[in-house]
């Protein structure tokens, strides 16, 4: 049986994704419709090379799952591409505050229960912990957070954040 890699590596410090060609480009379609997405990410412009030429690309983002997707269809199988997010790729804002809206929304509980614990929520902010950011610096098992808020006794994990 024929085995053909594609490589997809995006390297620490470069908001750019690259996408090597089929190593093998006679085992795999002559064309793909590549969808690439980030997780976590907020919104950003994007170029998209294939081959060195650029190409369109169509982006959605969804913010029900904080997720930038790019689409480019019709790469070539024998071509390399690069999708550089000309904005960066920033850490989404962390919507946690909705969240806790909405669980307690839907919570079967009295009103006055509801409004108490989500005046506590507002008076104490998110936990230390929570404040992490997991996409500080990934280090494949666990994003390892540099800020001063994970030196706190209350950061689970001695300062690793997941």
């Amino acid at each position: 049986m024929a085995v053909s890699d594609t490589t997809i590596r995006m390297e620490s410090g470069r908001d750019v994704v690259t996408i090597s060609a089929a190593s093998d480009p006679s085992v795999v379609p002559e064309v793909r419709d590549w969808t690439i997405t980030v997780r976590g990410a907020a919104t950003s412009r994007v170029e998209v090379e294939v081959d060195g030429a650029r190409v369109d690309a169509h982006t959605v983002y969804d913010t029900s799952t904080l997720s930038l997707s790019v689409r480019v269809p019709a790469v070539p199988s024998r071509s390399g591409m690069e999708i550089r997010f000309l904005d960066g790729i920033a850490i989404a804002d962390d919507p946690w505050m909705d969240d806790a809206f909405d669980v307690l929304y839907r919570a079967r509980m009295h009103y006055l229960t509801k409004e108490q614990a989500m005046s506590a929520i507002r008076g104490r902010g998110r936990p230390p912990w929570r404040r992490c950011s997991p996409l500080s610096a990934v280090t494949g098992k666990a994003a390892i957070c540099m800020r001063d808020t994970c030196r706190q006794a209350s950061c689970p994990g001695s300062r690793k954040c997941f």
